[in-house]
């Protein structure tokens, strides 16, 4: 019983395998070197727009630190 439970999980995992490797071969492939080129155009064209390459106005930054004075004293 215990060897037919196993071998029938074993079969299911396999054909799980087989249906996932199906799906990733209808994927449309793409050379690496496309895709770099991409990459970099983009990183590119929206450096501008990107906060870690340009400084944020620090009145405009919503992590700052702010500064609270004391009203009492």
């Amino acid at each position: 019983m215990y060897s037919s439970a196993k071998k029938e999980n074993e079969i299911q995992e396999q054909q799980r395998v087989v249906q996932q490797l199906q799906r990733e071969s209808k994927c449309e492939r793409i050379k690496v070197s496309r895709c770099a080129t991409d990459l970099m155009q983009y990183c590119t064209e929206n450096q501008t727009q990107d906060p870690l390459i340009i400084k944020i106005p620090a009145n405009d930054n919503p992590f700052r630190e702010r500064r609270s004075t004391c009203a009492i004293l």
